[in-house]
């Protein structure tokens, strides 16, 4: 009985070891057979990344600053084609600087990217203060 499970842990061993080397194969040990691998997965095509952020370039007018200690900026913004309705948002700055310079009415422009953990708002440029802009009707606050 010993011999037996002897024999048997022997073959489960060599199993292991022969397939450790590639199969014992004439020629090739385990590091050529990795490298061969490699380069055979190197020279497939690989699967075509799907973007994980749309960025979209708006026009809209600074209806709120940021609180203090906060990062968000509320802005009305014209439509965005095919993709979102004139409205009234508030927008998390991707860099709080960009916001220093800015006053309540200005006109700007911007970055507004859609990625997965929801929207940024980066590169705000003041536009002149004269550029019209096609913004939604917002009721006057009391």
């Amino acid at each position: 009985m010993k011999s037996a499970l002897f024999t048997r842990m022997l073959s489960i061993i060599f199993g292991l070891l022969l397939a450790a080397c590639g199969g014992g194969e004439k020629g090739q040990t385990a590091d050529s057979t990795a490298t061969d691998t490699a380069t055979e997965a190197s020279n497939e095509e690989a699967p075509e990344e799907t973007p994980k952020e749309e960025v979209y370039t708006v026009k809209g007018q600074v209806v709120r600053l940021p609180e203090t200690g906060k990062n968000d900026l509320t802005v009305d913004h014209e439509e965005i084609p095919d993709f979102m309705e004139a409205m009234r948002m508030s927008l998390t700055l991707a860099d709080s600087t960009e916001a220093k310079d800015l006053v309540v009415g200005d006109k700007i422009s911007f970055e507004m990217v859609k990625g997965e953990s929801g929207f940024l708002m980066r590169k705000i440029e003041k536009l002149p203060a004269d550029t019209e802009l096609k913004l939604p009707a917002m009721p006057e606050k009391k």
